[in-house]
């Protein structure tokens, strides 16, 4: 998860690299500019993979998660508040069967 996250990091650094003028991108800029975001949307399925098999494996082992430890977590990283779920029994019961089964 930390290499996804650092990845992202960098496919954020090439989105910020464009002219924030206005105006008309120049063929290279339109393909930076497709890949930078076609990478977010590639980064963000993989971090979601990563964060099911964790909280798998996890719910195996009888380890939660509370909500204040998760908030202290996220305290230094306001960009990421929106991506906190409320519920993510959701996700658990479509986790593949290679990270411990759907929820019960």
């Amino acid at each position: 998860m930390d290499s996804i996250h650092q990845k992202e990091l960098d496919d954020l650094a090439a989105l910020r690299a464009l002219p924030t003028t206005g105006g008309p991108l120049g063929p290279d800029e339109k393909a930076r500019l497709l890949a930078a975001i076609e990478n977010l949307v590639l980064d963000q399925n993989r971090m979601k993979r990563a964060a099911i098999f964790t909280l798998g494996r996890m719910r195996n082992l009888g380890i939660g998660l509370g909500e204040t430890q998760v908030q202290r977590n996220f305290a230094d990283l306001p960009a990421y508040r929106t991506c906190l779920a409320r519920n993510v029994g959701a996700m658990l019961r479509f986790m593949p069967i290679s990270a411990g089964g759907p929820l019960r």
